[in-house]
């Protein structure tokens, strides 16, 4: 009996352990930059079976994909239109990005928010930021956002209404080419009505569930299914998409900070010290990311103190060592062995 209990209680533990909890430190930051992919074919998928509820599950996306426009966030400092987006910090462009159009957020402790967007001659600003992602976020969650905006469309006013609905539904892992990622399932459903000169002029149906992995700041894999009405009618769209790669952008200041830390011994042993150096930051982030994205190891430090990370539990194999200076991430390599 002492064993079967023995055997239920470390179940229920590996449960726990697999609801995953994405917080501020894992989302968008200044610097990133990913790159997707979509698949080619998605006819042999039963797409019940990726939008069951629950926890504990194991979802597979594999096949054929093609390549889309990489996109990276960047620093809001030099946009001169920034004015226009209050509490703005952050922005989206698609690399290269020939349009010269932006996606405007804000990132708080509390959450991921789109101020709005821009476009030469077009600013969309929304009546209040648009919450996308909770911090932290974890399976149960459920929250909404309606916002509106006005703005000019080719000489006539118009107007943007948007109804969101977000749940965090299940849990578990899912599989792509890229890996494994333990993972929290977010669906959001969004309602978006516009009107020209205050007449209806067209509706659309945004309905996504994406699976959300620790240390990534778009989720590995999204089913999206989207529905469009206008003048010509109705037509709708389904894709998977699955993420291909994030790396940190050498933007000049991000560039400065990682040429100036200094990690060692690599490789390491038992104790990895991280020499940050004298650089205006309030706080120090770190992770020890394994192969399959997931943080085993993670801290803080103030600035001024020498981070001293113990890796004695970590088996030999190479990992990432993330750091994040206030919002300036660093990615390194590294070798632990016996």
């Amino acid at each position: 009996m002492k064993n079967l209990c023995t055997l239920l209680l470390l179940i229920f533990i590996s449960g726990l352990n697999a609801q995953i909890i994405y917080t501020e430190n894992d989302g968008p930051k200044i610097g990133t930059k990913v790159k997707e992919e979509y698949l080619e074919d998605i006819t042999g998928y039963d797409l019940q079976d990726f939008i069951k509820t629950g926890g504990n599950q194991d979802w597979e996306i594999s096949g054929s994909t093609i390549s889309d426009d990489p996109y990276e966030y960047i620093s809001v400092n030099d946009l001169p239109f920034r004015s226009m987006f209050p509490g703005c910090n952050m922005a989206e462009q698609i690399v290269p990005n020939t349009d010269s159009s932006y996606s405007m957020y804000q990132t708080t402790t509390n959450g991921l928010y789109l101020v709005g967007s821009y476009a030469p001659g077009t600013a969309i600003v929304f009546s209040q930021p648009l919450l996308l992602v909770k911090y932290p976020l974890m399976f149960g969650d459920t929250y909404q956002n309606d916002v509106t905006a006005t703005f000019d469309a080719g000489g006539f006013p118009a107007q943007l209404e948007m109804k969101t609905n977000t749940v965090v539904d299940a849990w578990g892992t899912m599989k792509t080419k890229k890996g494994s990622f333990p993972c929290i399932r977010v669906k959001n459903v969004q309602l978006l009505e516009f009107f020209v000169a205050g007449f209806p002029f067209g509706s659309q149906t945004f309905t996504s569930h994406s699976w959300v992995a620790k240390t990534y700041a778009q989720p590995v894999a999204s089913l999206s299914f989207i529905e469009i009405e206008d003048n010509n009618g109705i037509s709708s769209d389904t894709s998977i998409s699955i993420l291909d790669e994030q790396e940190i952008v050498a933007n000049e200041d991000v560039l400065k900070e990682t040429l100036s830390l200094k990690i060692s011994p690599n490789p390491v042993t038992d104790i990895l010290y991280v020499a940050v150096p004298e650089t205006k930051y309030n706080e120090a982030v770190y992770s020890i990311i394994d192969a399959q994205g997931k943080a085993l190891i993670q801290g803080k430090a103030k600035q001024g103190e020498e981070i001293v990370i113990n890796v004695q539990q970590l088996i030999p194999g190479n990992y990432l060592v993330q750091l994040v200076l206030d919002q300036k991430t660093s990615l390194f390599d590294i070798l632990t062995k016996p």
